[in-house]
């Protein structure tokens, strides 16, 4: 994978505008119509780095968010839903002019973007909901008493050392030392203030939105993915939504741009065209 420099990113457009809590942080490639990224915390956009090239040469104008408190974004003023994340999505949709959008997020990031799906039904044209965790209410209750992480610096520095193994251990494998490293740095950089959208995301209940979801919907399952399992339980509910299978853990977006993306624009462009997703039911190799 190409490091992560100046160099890099330089081929992606960067900006701001307001949120509802102060600035929200975009990068943005391509033309065309509008796909936004939500990244998962304690990540940022640059999550989606590598995956904004094919998107946008595919004829999609890709825009990365940073959640608040998270990459450049400001945080929120305090403890927040989801419901209220979204609402600064569509204010952020408001500062680039744009009144409806394809929307995708990923593990976290892929409970916010269904809840802007199911919030601001009229703003949203397609989703995609990448390895998305269908929690009940008691698997929400155990998550929400492990926010709270230890951002604490060492005066030696083995703090970073100490991320970086913990990361190499309960990663995805396949995660190449410039990705580990994007992780270690993502997870001190946001520090407390992706406290914020963790604890917006562990509250929220995907199971009763599900049905709110209006909009065409394509479900990722990566079969490496530790919530793999997940995507056919929301099949289970929404039997109507897409379904592509990956072969692959949550590095695709990092390691497999391409292969990541093409599941991804062949949904798009079908809803674009009115044909219906062509991809197949399981996308694998």
């Amino acid at each position: 994978m190409p490091p992560l420099t100046a160099q890099n990113l330089s081929s992606h457009r960067r900006g701001y505008v307001d949120g509802v809590w102060g600035q929200v942080h975009y990068r943005e490639a391509g033309e065309g119509d509008p796909f936004v990224l939500i990244h998962q915390v304690p990540w940022s956009s640059v999550q989606y780095h590598q995956v904004m090239a094919p998107l946008a040469a595919a004829g999609l104008r890709v825009i990365a968010l940073d959640s608040p408190g998270c990459g450049m974004s400001d945080p929120a003023d305090g403890y927040k839903t989801a419901e209220e994340f979204a609402d600064n999505i569509a204010r952020a949709l408001d500062g680039l002019g744009l009144d409806r959008v394809a929307i995708t997020g990923h593990h976290t990031g892929a409970l916010l973007a269904p809840c802007f799906a199911a919030s601001h039904p009229d703003r949203v044209s397609a989703l995609v909901i990448d390895n998305a965790p269908l929690w009940t209410a008691a698997e929400r209750i155990e998550k929400q008493a492990l926010t709270g992480s230890d951002t604490a610096i060492k005066a030696d520095g083995s703090h970073f050392t100490d991320r970086w193994k913990r990361v190499r251990k309960g990663g995805d494998p396949d995660w190449s030392d410039e990705s580990v490293q994007a992780a270690v740095l993502s997870f001190y950089n946001n520090g407390v203030h992706a406290e914020h959208a963790y604890w917006a995301a562990f509250r929220y209940d995907l199971i009763a939105a599900l049905p709110k979801i209006a909009c065409p919907t394509l479900l990722l399952a990566g079969v490496k993915v530790q919530l793999y399992s997940h995507a056919a339980k929301i099949s289970a509910i929404r039997p109507d939504f897409e379904y592509a299978e990956l072969e692959g853990g949550v590095a695709m977006k990092q390691e497999r741009p391409d292969y990541w993306a093409e599941p991804v624009i062949a949904f798009l462009k079908a809803q674009a065209s009115g044909l219906g997703f062509r991809a197949g039911a399981r996308t694998t190799g």
